[in-house]
């Protein structure tokens, strides 16, 4: 049991890193989640700005476009959906990675084409690992096709 428990320690601080320095904006209204959620990028040292709201979020990501945008579905008002929406017709926030987040099924099979959908409750490994491959699009394919 202590080999498990270390290979799963060097895992982990494996992949401790593979966030640094990569801009992340959360957008959750879940105080505990949004918290919980940015405690974990920041562990994986990634700087990260907080949203509770679409618009809030919609605003800081005009303002100031981050690298990735991690987005909640089911939110008051505004939702993730609308959001997303919003963000694709911005010239200065179309191209942003966006992972959309609910614990709602269908909620996550509406999402546009080429949104990263991720059910809750889910894995933080497989969370920071579908982040790490959004800011690296392709990258593996594009090196195979020079070669």
């Amino acid at each position: 049991m202590s080999v498990a428990y270390n290979d799963y320690l060097v895992i982990n601080i494996g992949t401790m890193n593979m966030l640094n320095n990569v801009n992340i904006l959360l957008i959750e209204d879940s105080p505990e989640l949004r918290h919980s959620i940015a405690a974990v990028l920041k562990m994986h040292h990634a700087t990260v700005s907080l949203a509770t709201d679409a618009q809030s979020g919609l605003m800081m990501s005009l303002e100031n476009p981050p690298d990735v945008i991690i987005t909640d579905l089911e939110m008051p008002q505004f939702d993730g959906a609308w959001l997303i929406n919003n963000l694709k017709i911005h010239q200065q926030t179309a191209h942003i990675p966006i992972m959309a987040m609910s614990a709602d099924i269908l909620s996550l099979m509406s999402c546009p084409q080429g949104i990263i959908r991720l059910a809750k409750p889910f894995r933080v490994e497989r969370f920071i690992q579908l982040i790490d491959e959004a800011i690296r699009p392709f990258a593996d394919d594009q090196n195979a096709c020079h070669a």
